[in-house]
């Protein structure tokens, strides 16, 4: 299956409000977790439908808790603190997603039976140390290899509460701290650097013990633990994250504007925004509100023409460590050098951002300077890109694949982007969503052409790829590349087998279509004894039997025409098909 799209024209000019643009993965996550230890049922609405999130679900079904996912709400059945039920060595996949990883860890830290904690190639090669030396001095116990997934861990019912000092600015550290906090009996203390505090809000509103003093720098976490709280629900808003990308889709973009309706606007959330703002952004928040201590509000946006350079301070970046790409790409385009400092962390997350970061502004031809984890980077407001480009190996990081669909759609040139199933992670209406909005992707995981139907010259119309040929004739096992697949229809004159064809066929390795599904397709379809079906018409059968959506380009009445889309006009093929059929056995 094809696992990639192909873009080759920029965005028109759009004017557009979403509604929905996803709800936010962290409060997600988060709301699931600490509805597992609530006591009596708690509602979670407009939960994020992702890889993620779906395997926090399933993972805390593994651990006893009962869940219904409704059409429009979650239903979470919590016994708890302290109250899952699981056999020992039970094993749980986080997949992709360090929060649910980190955080789990800490809600299980009072479970005596024992768990395994594993995750995709990617999680599987994450630091845990971080999580793992707190929750040894709560009496934890540990097993892993080099502080990475799989991790075998066992809570202990006699957890002692701890003093423990954060400094790396991590809320999934802080969060897992806090969460074996409630199953501790005494009070638990946390320094700790200021990082998202969505965990700390969810306390506040569950009125739990906690007590939070701030100073410049840090902030003193307090939390007295062991006390029971009810089920309650909640009402996830948009992600601040997701929306980064249709924020930079329209900056970049031409005289375009859009609504970003109901998004979380958390300050330890919103460097981004903050960030957009000092580069001459037009950026406005509407309709602010609080719900149930979390900032949300509709965000406007317009294009910006003249971009300038930031000098962005450290103290930005645990306020935007998500967002940093779409930083940095919108950087590519301001007037002026942009700096970034005390950029470490970046290098810990799905990739080594910080690293694919530099190496993607160089193959659009903007000049980068790094050293000790800083960053330059001189922008080009002129900048126009007219080349091929091909993202891939960047163990299937979301972020780097959705950053790369706005690069492809606002600065032009011709692109490929791999992994476009890795957005499943935390936005996986992405791609429909940029087509709301004019967007030309192509998306096809299947691509079907007839005959010998050339790839170079048409992929404007239907990208780099194709998966099968539907071929008959002189056209028998011709491929432009090997990895394409090979249907043949073994039959001469009216759908009389050929022993021939068929000898053919196989030295070709062409696979056969049903002989029965190719006789039905012209006696079910043509009343008339000499109208055959074509080898498309009856490819045309195959996709639609197989595949959800089907687009059609370059059909036409007679064999060996085909369409333009470009100078919108029929030519026929003649000549190259020839050339075709005579190197058919030496390709």
């Amino acid at each position: 299956m094809v696992n990639s799209v192909s873009i080759f024209n920029k965005i028109n000019k759009f004017n557009y409000t979403i509604d929905n643009i996803g709800a936010d993965k962290s409060l997600s996550i988060r709301f699931i977790l600490i509805a597992s230890m609530a006591l009596g049922k708690s509602k979670g609405f407009n939960i994020l439908n992702s890889e993620d999130v779906n395997n926090t679900i399933t993972s805390l079904k593994k651990l006893g808790i009962k869940i219904k996912k409704k059409k429009n709400y979650c239903e979470i059945f919590g016994k708890g603190l302290n109250s899952f039920s699981y056999k020992n060595n039970t094993t749980i996949d986080a997949g992709n997603s360090g929060t649910f990883a980190r955080l789990i860890m800490g809600v299980l830290a009072s479970s005596k039976n024992s768990v395994i904690i594993k995750g995709d190639k990617s999680l599987s090669s994450r630091d845990f140390g971080r999580v793992i030396k707190p929750l040894n001095l709560f009496g934890v116990k540990i097993n892993s290899k080099k502080n990475k997934l799989p991790i075998k861990m066992r809570g202990s019912n006699f957890l002692r509460p701890i003093y423990y000092s954060e400094d790396k600015g991590s809320a999934q550290v802080k969060s897992c701290i806090m969460l074996s906090a409630l199953n501790t009996f005494g009070e638990t203390t946390i320094k700790c650097k200021k990082s998202r505090d969505h965990t700390e809000k969810l306390f506040k509103y569950l009125n739990l013990p906690i007590e939070i003093s701030k100073n410049k720098n840090f902030e003193i976490i307090k939390i007295k633990g062991k006390k029971q709280y009810k089920g309650f629900d909640y009402k996830i808003p948009g992600d601040i994250s997701s929306a980064s990308f249709f924020i930079a889709l329209t900056l970049l973009g031409n005289n375009s504007k859009i609504l970003l309706k109901n998004i979380n606007v958390n300050k330890s959330r919103t460097g981004i925004l903050d960030i957009l703002k000092k580069m001459n952004a037009k950026i406005k928040l509407k309709n602010k509100k609080i719900y149930k201590g979390e900032p949300i509000a509709d965000i406007s946006i317009s294009s910006a023409n003249k971009l300038k350079a930031v000098n962005c301070s450290a103290s930005f970046n645990s306020r935007c460590i998500d967002e940093f790409l779409i930083i940095f790409l919108i950087c590519a385009k301001a007037k002026g050098v942009s700096y970034f400092r005390n950029l470490k962390e970046l290098r810990n997350k799905e990739s080594d951002r910080l690293k694919i970061s530099i190496n993607f502004l160089k193959m659009i031809g903007i000049k980068v300077v790094s050293k000790s984890n800083n960053l330059k980077i001189y922008g080009n407001p002129d900048l126009k890109l007219k080349k091929s480009y091909v993202v891939k190996n960047f163990k299937k990081d979301h972020r780097v694949f959705m950053m790369s669909c706005v690069a492809a759609l606002t600065f032009g040139g011709h692109w490929v982007i791999n992994d476009k199933n890795s957005i499943k992670t935390s936005f996986p209406s992405f791609i429909q969503l940029l087509k709301k909005l004019g967007a030309k992707i192509d998306n096809h995981e299947v691509v079907m052409r007839m005959n010998g139907a050339p790839t170079k010259g048409y992929e404007k119309d239907v990208g780099f790829k194709t998966t099968f040929r539907v071929q008959h004739g002189g056209y028998f096992g011709w491929r432009e590349k090997p990895e394409e697949v090979c249907l043949g229809k073994w039959a001469a004159g009216r759908d009389r087998g050929s022993h021939s064809e068929l000898e053919k066929m196989a030295r070709t390795k062409v696979h056969a279509i049903n002989p029965n599904f190719a006789r039905k397709s012209r006696t079910d379809w043509f009343t008339k004894r000499d109208h055959l079906p074509t080898q498309g018409f009856r490819a045309l059968l195959i996709l639609l039997a197989s595949c959800k959506e089907v687009s059609a380009f370059g059909f036409s009445g007679g064999a060996g025409w085909y369409f333009d889309k470009v100078k919108n006009t029929f030519h026929k093929m003649d000549d190259k098909g020839e050339g075709i059929r005579k190197n058919i056995y030496t390709n």
